[in-house]
């Protein structure tokens, strides 16, 4: 929110991108009504806040957020308040491997976690460089999928290296860098993306052997 030209950006992704889910994470730290209003008067779908200091600055975004005419579906208070002993109110993982030498440790797994990872089937990723990158976690950029510099959106959201690995993933099959090493539980959001997926890949098949 410390851009100055926010509002000027979710405007056009919402232009370009009319029904598209637009989302911002922020600490709440320069949040006032009048830029709530801006924010989603500009295009925004839904603001997650993420609150550290206590139950009182909880109550008081929440207050904010109802006062700017916010529906429950607008906002999300994240309490990150919470004792050490609940991970800080934090879904802690080791970042797709990169948390072995922080403070606090979060070591890589030594064998794939057999469970389904839905990331891929519904997030796309791009740092400031304009590579895409298979996840949010993958912190160290072990696997790049594309630049948007070089290529176009399609070309890389349906690429045959982000197909793959979205299959395989679906599977439950991590057996390959950067999943192989990591802990995150990425079956929370995003299955019946997954499904999509899965089901457009079996339509191309018996179309190519019709």
């Amino acid at each position: 929110l410390l851009d100055k030209n926010i509002f000027e950006h979710i405007a056009v992704f919402r232009k370009q991108l009319p029904k598209a889910r637009i989302e911002i994470v922020t600490n709440g730290d320069v949040l006032n009504e009048k830029r709530l209003r801006h924010l989603f008067k500009s295009g925004l779908s839904t603001l997650l806040i993420s609150v550290y200091d206590g139950k009182k600055d909880a109550d008081r975004f929440d207050k904010m957020c109802r006062n700017a005419d916010l529906r429950d579906d607008q906002f999300v208070i994240r309490n990150r308040y919470l004792p050490e002993e609940q991970d800080f109110g934090i879904t802690m993982n080791n970042r797709a491997g990169m948390m072995d030498n922080t403070v606090f440790k979060r070591p890589s797994l030594t064998e794939p976690l057999p469970k389904p990872c839905f990331y891929p089937s519904y997030n796309f990723f791009m740092d400031y460089l304009g590579d895409v990158l298979l996840c949010p976690h993958d912190w160290g950029k072990k696997m790049i999928i594309g630049n948007l510099y070089k290529q176009d959106l399609l070309e890389i959201w349906f690429s045959k290296l982000l197909m793959t690995a979205r299959r395989r993933l679906f599977q439950g099959d991590r057996n390959f860098k950067p999943c192989n090493v990591c802990d995150v539980e990425g079956s929370l959001m995003g299955k019946k993306h997954a499904e999509a997926w899965d089901k457009l890949r079996d339509n191309s098949i018996q179309t190519e052997t019709g």
